[in-house]
């Protein structure tokens, strides 16, 4: 994950202390690079299917600036208040009730976790996305979660989220397409460079859990698109082109370069 730096010049970043991805929390000094203090967490991040080949980042947010929120097991945040002094009001909290967590504490840890970054608004509320790899007593499903700034939680399904919004949004990629198709002349030709969905199972997967927050987080961007089948859709014929990674994360990185022609 990305470090954060405080108002006091506290450098404050995620550090992966094992090769079975366990993490800690670092304040350094910005100014001279000192270890002020360490924060523990039992959190690790949900494991991507084989072949594994990158981890999903661990985000820390500071919410208002005071308040320094970073993951927790079974979809909990955990929080340090006065993250410029070296010791400070801390807790955790459950997006779906502390009490529920405590009730059943080692399914949680076992059946949820959280998937995305960590962001915070200016009112003090965070968000974040979470997976859920098996059943669990209060029947969560792999979503998105807000914590408000007084602790309360609610959450939403990653398909209730998604509801309604990929077709939309495939219309309105088509109604573009028509247009440029329409001022194209005779046979002109139309040159395109898109990220889309992937071929792999494993990296589809995860480009559809990260969609949603893709769309609210990147000014309405997907990430689960079939640049070919949408050219296609609009009319245009497509001449050639060429698919594969660009550097960089898998769900975020796989590209369609082509030129398409404009045939009645």
């Amino acid at each position: 994950g990305s470090p954060l730096v405080t108002a006091g010049n506290t450098v404050l970043l995620p550090v992966r202390t094992s090769a079975s991805n366990t993490y800690q929390v670092e304040a350094h000094s910005g100014a001279n690079g000192a270890l002020l203090y360490t924060l523990t967490t039992a959190y690790t991040p949900p494991q991507t299917p084989a072949p594994q080949s990158w981890i999903p980042p661990v985000g820390l947010t500071l919410s208002q600036g005071t308040r320094l929120y970073y993951p927790g097991p079974g979809g909990t945040v955990y929080y340090r208040d006065q993250p410029d002094s070296l010791t400070g009001p801390s807790g955790q909290i459950a997006f779906y009730g502390n009490a529920v967590y405590s009730a059943d504490q080692s399914t949680y840890d076992s059946t949820v976790a959280i998937s995305t970054p960590i962001t915070a608004d200016a009112s003090g509320n965070i968000y974040f996305g979470f997976d859920v790899l098996g059943p669990n007593p209060e029947n969560l499903t792999s979503g998105l979660a807000r914590i408000g700034a007084d602790g309360t939680g609610s959450w939403t399904s990653a398909s209730a989220a998604a509801q309604g919004d990929i077709a939309a949004a495939a219309q309105r990629y088509l109604k573009v397409l028509a247009e440029l198709r329409r001022v194209l002349r005779g046979e002109g030709r139309f040159h395109f460079l898109e990220h889309g969905i992937a071929p792999e199972a494993s990296v589809a997967k995860w480009q559809r859990r990260f969609e949603p927050w893709q769309r609210r987080l990147a000014d309405g961007c997907h990430l689960t698109r079939d640049p070919l089948a949408l050219v296609g859709q609009a009319g245009f014929t497509v001449e050639r082109y060429e698919q594969g990674y660009a550097a960089g994360p898998k769900p975020w990185s796989y590209f369609t370069m082509g030129v398409a022609v404009n045939r009645a």
